[in-house]
């Protein structure tokens, strides 16, 4: 699986997880549209995104993704990102994927 950065329009970007449709005709339609199908940590709900509103998410202190640093968002930001980061490092160390419904717990 994936790590993106993503955003909701009026929403600052987050790390996020790209899921891969099993149906084939919504994958096929999300394609034409030039969209993606991410969950953004910390959240359950799918969203169907264009694709210039993703980018790869490095863990990058220096990202130029990373939110402007507003006190309320700080907290949940950090946590997040040391989320991402743990999932990144547990799926590249056992090969397995971390389920993302336990994308807000799994690590925590």
């Amino acid at each position: 699986s994936e790590m993106v950065w993503a955003r909701v329009k009026g929403y600052p970007w987050w790390p996020s997880r790209v899921h891969r449709p099993r149906d084939p005709k919504f994958s096929k339609a999300l394609s034409d549209r030039n969209e993606i199908l991410v969950v953004f940590v910390g959240e359950a709900s799918q969203y169907h995104l264009p694709l210039e509103d993703t980018a790869p998410f490095t863990g990058d202190e220096n990202d130029a993704h990373m939110p402007k640093r507003d006190r309320h968002i700080q907290r949940s930001l950090r946590l997040a990102i040391h989320t991402t980061r743990m999932i990144q490092a547990h799926e590249e160390k056992t090969g397995q994927i971390v389920p993302s419904g336990s994308l807000d717990v799994a690590f925590t």
